[in-house]
């Protein structure tokens, strides 16, 4: 599962919940509550890394392996867009925060 954040909000993406996923759900940091699912990624995966910028998440590689890099915007939520490769297929990678 990937994992990145913007000041206001957790997000989670991809995982497993008996079978791969690829949702992306949000949550709040300023108040408690539920998750909700905000978007989705372009494929299932597990064992993703995961970037961060000021205006969007990342979720790069995964489990099989798998060498495709996808961002999804914060502000407007929803699918995420395969914006390239890695150099090569990588699974349990590592995350950053911007």
């Amino acid at each position: 599962m990937a994992g990145v954040s913007t000041v206001s909000y957790g997000y989670v993406a991809g995982g497993t919940t008996g079978s791969n996923t690829d949702r992306i759900d949000k949550f709040s940091f300023v108040s408690n509550g539920n998750a909700s699912a905000v978007g989705s990624l372009t494929s299932a995966r597990i064992a993703p890394g995961s970037a961060s910028s000021v205006t969007h998440g990342y979720c790069v590689g995964g489990s099989g392996p798998i060498d495709t890099i996808q961002k999804w915007s914060y502000a407007s939520d929803g699918t995420s867009s395969n914006i390239g490769t890695l150099t090569a297929a990588r699974q349990n990678g590592a995350r950053s925060q911007f």
